[in-house]
């Protein structure tokens, strides 16, 4: 359910709404996900890139499923889906996503530990 709530947060990529929901999105990432998240991911520029361009983003989640959970507890959530972008006046591209989320139990409760891109079908 966690990784289901924060998708459409984490993969709004839309001007106008990207960046509020981009703020909702780290906060259920641990401190130190997060804080690469801003660092490689929503960077100040991208975010002044996509108000500037207009972009509209979608994504649509075609699987996503939870692998056996390891031994302190935590679980990684493999997710596939669909990105598309849409620049006005530029038209649309879409493009296929395979990601992996560590997701594990914190004081805070379940936090997303970890972001990587997934080489693995399922």
């Amino acid at each position: 359910n966690l990784i289901e709530q924060w998708l459409p947060c984490a993969w709004d990529l839309s001007a106008g709404t990207a960046s509020a929901n981009q703020e909702k999105a780290m906060e259920y990432m641990t401190g130190d996900c997060a804080s690469a998240y801003r660092q490689n991911v929503w960077t100040q520029d991208l975010s002044a890139q996509i108000e500037e361009s207009g972009l509209q983003s979608t994504f649509k989640a075609t699987k996503v499923r939870a692998g056996s959970p390891q031994p302190d507890g935590s679980v990684v959530i493999y997710v596939e889906g669909e990105q598309v972008l849409n620049v006005p006046e530029k038209g649309s591209r879409s493009r296929p996503v395979k990601l992996e989320y560590l997701v594990k139990q914190t004081n805070k409760g379940l936090k997303i530990a970890g972001i990587s891109e997934s080489g693995k079908g399922s």
